[in-house]
């Protein structure tokens, strides 16, 4: 079978091969109904079209690279679905590699990419966030956006607000908790920093007595959580309340209070941060932070974009706002319920 043309579409569209090129590259004025009408004659042709040579004709690959960490987590995923989505929306490749937590993977990874000769990349790698020589790495190749911090911050940046730990520490003290305990990350990464820190600032504004005691973390996992949740149980078994800074580490806290024989919401909540697909599905459902995975991804490929067509944008930063989900794990602390009776039975 001959393959179609692109005169073989203008033809069927009855228009000039000239305008079917500036509907097929998104470019020039073009009505909408010329529009349409080419596009459906493409599609009942079958016209595949030359990527190498409009990639030779714009001295480009039109291939984007992805470096990400730790994929077996449920984020680099959803903002992958982001990523392929905007990429398919400008026609271009998606060339993904994966890395595990160290710098020099991450380099290697990096190194393959640009290799590839990729017009730009977006990486996800927060356990390098403090890492310099990384930073200065990526500052030196093609445009480049991270989803989250970078030392120096030498390339654009596209993340959720700030908001992941002031929204959900704001919920618990004001359904009454008082003895209010957090399970972080990696004590000296960002990322769990910026929480922390909002988490101590929304108690101390609430006039909640600090206490370090309250205070743990379990590395992002499953069962780093579920350590986390007993240590704090035994250090403070009076505490009412946890905030854990990802929704995998609520999982595993939500286990270590079950096997206790605590009663969540009655006894205690929990709150986590992410909004996971899984999270709709504990028992009881788990209250938390949206965080706009997708979204996330689909701005930092409209992101890189823009640094690929001027390359002396100046690198910046791109916050989209995250939701407040109430499920079933927060509910009023135990002091501030109504007395149950008999009647209630």
């Amino acid at each position: 079978m001959a393959k179609v043309s692109i005169k073989d579409v203008a033809a069927r569209a009855g228009v000039s091969f000239q305008t079917v090129g500036k509907v097929l590259n998104g470019k020039g004025a073009v009505s909408a109904e010329t529009r349409q009408r080419i596009l459906r004659a493409a599609e009942e042709l079958g016209y595949v079209r030359n990527t190498l040579a409009r990639g030779l004709r714009s001295r480009r690959t039109l291939m984007l690279g992805v470096l990400t960490v730790q994929f077996a987590h449920q984020a680099p995923g959803e903002y992958l679905v982001g990523i392929q989505r905007e990429a398919r929306r400008h026609d271009l490749s998606v060339l993904v590699t994966s890395a595990a937590n160290d710098a020099e993977d991450a380099e290697h990874n990096y190194r393959t990419l640009v290799e590839q000769r990729v017009d730009g990349l977006i990486v996800n790698a927060p356990s390098l966030e403090a890492d310099r020589r990384f930073a200065e790495l990526l500052a030196g190749g093609p445009p480049t956006v991270t989803l989250h911090e970078l030392w120096g911050n030498p390339t654009s940046r596209v993340t959720g607000s700030g908001q992941t730990g002031s929204l959900p520490v704001d919920h618990l003290v004001r359904l009454g908790h008082r003895r209010v305990a957090m399970i972080g990350g990696i004590p000296e990464g960002r990322l769990t920093i910026l929480r922390r820190e909002a988490y101590r600032r929304v108690l101390a504004e609430r006039g909640v007595e600090l206490d370090a005691a309250l205070e743990d973390y379990g590395g992002w996992h499953v069962a780093g959580g579920a350590a986390a949740m007993a240590r704090i149980l035994d250090r403070r078994p009076e505490t009412t309340a946890v905030y854990v800074q990802n929704d995998q580490m609520a999982i595993g806290a939500l286990r270590t209070l079950h096997d206790r024989g605590v009663s969540v919401p009655r006894d205690f909540s929990l709150i986590g941060c992410d909004d996971l697909p899984l999270s709709a599905y504990t028992v009881p459902s788990l209250s938390t932070v949206r965080i706009p995975f997708v979204e996330i991804g689909e701005a930092a490929v409209r992101t890189v974009l823009a640094h690929i067509d001027d390359p002396d944008l100046a690198p910046g930063g791109t916050m989209l706002p995250v939701d407040l989900v109430i499920r079933e794990s927060t509910g009023p602390a135990p002091a501030t319920r109504r007395p149950r009776r008999e009647t209630d039975a």
